[in-house]
Protein backbone atom coordinates (compact mmCIF):
# COMPACT_ATOMS: atom_id res chain seq x y z
CA UNK A 1 0.00 0.00 0.00
CA UNK A 2 2.98 2.58 0.81
CA UNK A 3 4.69 1.63 -2.62
CA UNK A 4 1.59 2.54 -4.37
CA UNK A 5 0.88 5.78 -2.91
CA UNK A 6 4.54 7.13 -2.65
CA UNK A 7 4.69 6.03 -6.35
CA UNK A 8 1.41 8.25 -6.52
CA UNK A 9 2.81 11.06 -4.74
CA UNK A 10 6.55 10.84 -6.97
CA UNK A 11 4.87 11.09 -9.95
CA UNK A 12 2.37 13.82 -9.14
CA UNK A 13 5.41 15.67 -8.04
CA UNK A 14 6.93 15.56 -11.40
CA UNK A 15 3.91 16.32 -13.20
CA UNK A 16 3.19 19.38 -11.01
CA UNK A 17 6.72 20.07 -11.67
CA UNK A 18 6.57 20.22 -15.66
CA UNK A 19 3.34 22.02 -15.39
CA UNK A 20 4.17 24.32 -13.04
CA UNK A 21 7.27 25.42 -14.99
CA UNK A 22 4.89 26.10 -17.63
CA UNK A 23 2.37 28.05 -15.85
CA UNK A 24 4.06 29.78 -12.84
CA UNK A 25 4.55 33.24 -14.00
CA UNK A 26 8.06 34.68 -13.17
CA UNK A 27 7.20 38.50 -14.79
CA UNK A 28 4.80 40.53 -14.12
CA UNK A 29 3.75 43.46 -17.47
CA UNK A 30 2.13 46.35 -16.26
CA UNK A 31 0.70 48.38 -18.76
CA UNK A 32 0.41 52.59 -17.88
CA UNK A 33 -1.02 55.40 -19.96
CA UNK A 34 0.68 56.41 -22.50
CA UNK A 35 1.34 53.15 -23.95
CA UNK A 36 4.20 52.57 -21.81
CA UNK A 37 5.01 48.65 -20.01
CA UNK A 38 6.70 47.63 -17.22
CA UNK A 39 7.96 44.60 -16.78
CA UNK A 40 8.99 43.18 -13.12
CA UNK A 41 10.82 39.71 -12.69
CA UNK A 42 10.74 37.54 -9.84
CA UNK A 43 13.21 36.68 -7.59
CA UNK A 44 14.65 33.30 -8.48
CA UNK A 45 13.88 32.01 -4.75
CA UNK A 46 10.47 33.40 -4.85
CA UNK A 47 10.00 31.23 -8.23
CA UNK A 48 11.40 28.37 -7.22
CA UNK A 49 9.38 28.53 -3.69
CA UNK A 50 6.16 28.73 -6.25
CA UNK A 51 7.16 25.70 -8.09
CA UNK A 52 7.78 23.46 -5.54
CA UNK A 53 4.52 24.80 -3.63
CA UNK A 54 2.56 23.92 -6.90
CA UNK A 55 4.44 20.47 -7.71
CA UNK A 56 4.12 19.78 -3.91
CA UNK A 57 0.26 20.30 -3.97
CA UNK A 58 -0.47 17.96 -6.98
CA UNK A 59 2.01 15.86 -5.10
CA UNK A 60 -0.81 15.47 -2.34
CA UNK A 61 -3.67 15.44 -4.70
CA UNK A 62 -2.40 12.68 -6.72
CA UNK A 63 -1.57 10.63 -3.01
CA UNK A 64 -5.42 10.89 -2.38
CA UNK A 65 -6.06 9.98 -5.49
CA UNK A 66 -4.06 6.63 -5.64
CA UNK A 67 -4.96 6.16 -1.87
CA UNK A 68 -8.86 6.24 -3.21
CA UNK A 69 -8.09 3.83 -5.96
CA UNK A 70 -6.12 1.44 -4.25
CA UNK A 71 -8.91 1.43 -1.58
CA UNK A 72 -11.14 1.24 -3.79
CA UNK A 73 -9.28 -1.99 -5.65
CA UNK A 74 -8.65 -3.94 -2.48
CA UNK A 75 -12.34 -3.59 -1.55
CA UNK A 76 -13.21 -4.98 -5.32
CA UNK A 77 -11.17 -8.01 -5.00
Amino acid sequence: MNNFIEKGFMYGFVIGITLALIFVPYKTVTYMSGGVTTTGYKEITEYIINVLRVSFSSGVIASTISLALYKKRKTKN
